[in-house]
């Protein structure tokens, strides 16, 4: 049999089409829960998952490419614990279809043999048939009772715990399902230092990623002036020959498809006291959000800031770029006010971001290698 549905990772492209989907299906999740029905809702969800320890799922259905519904595993831990818990809806039209069903043995899978967990964890309201239906269909079984377990509607609730654990042994089969597609991630792209070579692709992926976040309305010639000398090849070869200024780029299979730029030794009136160095961009190319990239990208930029002596990294995004202001404050990254970008006699308000960094020595972030 052909395979039903695709498990692939949440993206911001996905934006449009999940917004629209929860507020269909806002008389199918309540009460049970609320999906993110509005465009800050969606990249408040969607920063919560950074690829390690908390990952984001849509259930697509094959034969039309239409999102049937969502599944989060969060609170990913190896060690002796080695379990995730989870979180699943399914869309308005989707239901009762056995496609949620599907996702959820894809999920399964993923988790145990391409993470390696031992058991996964889903907390249920006792009134809630159809979602205990469902997990009981996936070979999950009921563990016990947890008394006000979680706080929804301003209520604490009870809640059952519904486990699912690994199979045993070489010949142990994983849960049973509809026939079901897991897309296995492809390798996570390779973090590394820039090199001079890296100028040309540097400026090209730069000026698209700038295009897709501020130039939505179209492109006059006060933006294309800016941008154009903003990342010329010319422009990315002198930046990356500075000695103050420290390219990480995310490469996958000789592509370039994501940055970060840092300006050691960089100071603002707004950042906190302390040596500080400027995260002047974080690019990463629209098909790999989403995916625990940029947080990769973030804490790598640290560890070099930190690694030159920084105790202060700091950056101004722009005031509308929802994403990025929702990206930066699940990753700490405090607000400390008002600044503006300024070009040919334009202003743009932005907001200066900042976080205090750790000593390497002290245990401070991860460097290039590091899991996302």
């Amino acid at each position: 049999m052909s395979a039903r549905i695709a498990l692939r990772p949440l993206t911001a492209a996905d934006r449009d089409a999940f917004v629209a989907a929860a507020r269909a299906s806002r008389h199918l999740h309540r009460p049970w829960v609320t999906a993110p029905c509005d465009a800050a809702a969606f990249d408040r969800h969607l920063a919560r998952f950074d690829g390690r320890q908390d990952h984001g799922f849509v259930v697509v259905q094959a034969s039309t490419g239409a999102l049937a519904g969502a599944i989060s595993l969060t609170h990913v831990v190896h060690g002796a614990l080695c379990s995730g818990y989870l979180g699943y809806y399914a869309f308005a039209g989707f239901e009762r279809q056995g496609l949620m069903a599907a996702g959820l043995a894809a999920l399964a899978r993923h988790a145990f043999r391409s993470l390696g967990l031992h058991r996964l964890e889903a907390n249920i309201q006792p009134g809630n048939a159809a979602s205990i239906a469902l997990v009981r269909r996936c070979g999950f079984e009921r563990e016990g009772c947890s008394p006000g377990y979680l706080k929804i509607g301003g209520r604490w609730r009870d809640h059952e715990r519904w486990a699912l654990r690994r199979p045993s042994g070489a010949g142990g089969r994983l849960p049973r399902g509809a026939a079901a597609r897991a897309v296995t991630p492809a390798p996570a792209p390779l973090i590394r230092d820039a090199r001079p070579d890296d100028a040309l692709c540097l400026g090209v992926l730069g000026l698209q990623v700038f295009l897709d976040t501020y130039a939505g309305a179209g492109i006059r010639p006060t933006v294309a002036r800016e941008v154009l000398g903003t990342f010329a090849t010319e422009t990315m070869a002198a930046q990356l020959r500075d000695p103050d200024t420290r390219f990480l780029v995310a490469e996958q299979d000789g592509h370039l498809v994501g940055f970060a730029q840092v300006t050691l030794g960089a100071v603002h009136d707004l950042a906190p006291p302390g040596p500080a160095a400027e995260l002047l961009r974080l690019y990463v190319q629209e098909p790999f959000t989403g995916a625990g990239l940029g947080t990769r990208l973030l804490r790598a930029a640290e560890a070099v800031a930190a690694a030159r002596g920084a105790r202060v990294l700091w950056l101004t995004p722009w005031v509308h770029n929802r994403r990025a202001l929702a990206f930066y404050a699940a990753r700490g990254y405090a607000d400390h006010g008002q600044t503006w970008y300024r070009f040919e006699g334009e202003a743009h308000q932005n907001r200066l971001l900042a976080r205090r960094l750790q000593r390497p020595a002290d245990g401070g972030s991860g460097g290039p290698g590091g899991a996302g």
